[in-house]
């Protein structure tokens, strides 16, 4: 007994090439045990998956060269990733703050250590001693 598939079919609706691979790519045993409707279920939801795939403008073609074949698109129409483009842009952020703490970190540690050892060739040249009857060499466990 066959299972109809379900009377809410586009009118235009045709199966393209990506979702008649995707259900060619379904092992054969499989495929077969599969009812009409569901072989339908599994073609909308890849349909409704590739939601953007009409633009108002879209060139394909390919360049033949004796040596290889080239395939060139262009594709025009409204950008419609405001959700996918706002987190590329928290996570640009994210990564943006983490790099530029390391940058300082790598830049400001050496120059702090350059800093303090002109500061303390400074104070031996000038002869002052910030402890007395000792050096800060006398200090350090090494």
């Amino acid at each position: 007994m066959a299972v109809e598939a379900p009377s809410r079919r586009r009118a235009s609706r045709e199966v393209d090439a990506f979702t008649h691979h995707t259900i060619d790519c379904i092992e054969p045993a499989v495929r077969e045990t599969l009812t009409p409707k569901q072989l339908f279920a599994i073609e909308e939801a890849v349909i409704t998956s590739r939601t953007h795939t009409e633009r108002p403008l879209n060139i394909r073609g390919v360049i033949p060269f004796f040596f290889a074949r080239f395939y060139f698109v262009f594709v025009l129409g409204r950008d419609r990733r405001e959700e996918t483009r706002q987190v590329e842009f928290e996570r640009r952020r994210k990564a943006n703050i983490l790099t530029t703490l390391l940058f300082l970190f790598y830049i400001a540690v050496p120059i702090i250590i350059v800093v303090l050892v002109g500061l303390y060739i400074l104070k031996t040249a000038l002869g002052i001693d910030l402890y007395a009857g000792g050096h800060i060499w006398d200090f350090l466990p090494f």
